[in-house]
């Protein structure tokens, strides 16, 4: 089955696919870079790694999808 089928078949169920490859690898540039500049004592982008991708990526999967607790939890 073409992929474009699926896609079209999902989205009458109300299902949403992310393909996130290119986010990821715009995430991992980012880290690369900031990790050179604070090699050079520049610290604007490396100060962000820990507090603001995290959040983020799960902003990200929030707006495309309801995300709830496992019941039992």
């Amino acid at each position: 089955m073409p992929l474009s089928e699926l896609l079209t078949r999902y989205e009458k169920l109300d299902i949403v696919i992310v393909e996130m490859k290119e986010i990821i690898n715009d995430l991992f540039e980012f880290i690369h870079d900031a990790k050179e500049q604070k090699k050079k004592r520049i610290s604007d982008n490396a100060d962000k790694l820990r507090r603001t991708y995290a959040l983020e990526m799960l902003h990200l999967v929030d707006t495309f999808m309801s995300v709830r607790p496992k019941d039992g939890s």
